[in-house]
């Protein structure tokens, strides 16, 4: 598959945050928005870094994927 150097980068809709909080994004929704960008063509990396990004700033996991070099899907 060709890519274009206009394609948009990669996002999670909503952010995730603690569990139960009821503002914050569900798990099946997550690994929704996931899937949907593995059949669009976002490499792991891409979907990994969004992924992050989505964790509310101060929670331990977002420092946790911020110092982890290589994140993959599965881990």
């Amino acid at each position: 598959m060709k890519t274009s150097m206009l394609r948009r980068e990669f996002k999670i809709q909503g952010q995730i945050g603690e569990p139960g909080h009821k503002d914050k994004q569900a798990y099946q929704s997550l690994i929704s928005q996931i899937e949907i960008g593995l059949q669009k063509g976002y490499t792991e990396e891409e979907i990994t870094d969004a992924v992050a990004t989505a964790v509310q700033a101060g929670l331990q996991l977002r420092s946790y994927f911020e110092r982890i070099n290589g994140l993959t899907l599965p881990r």
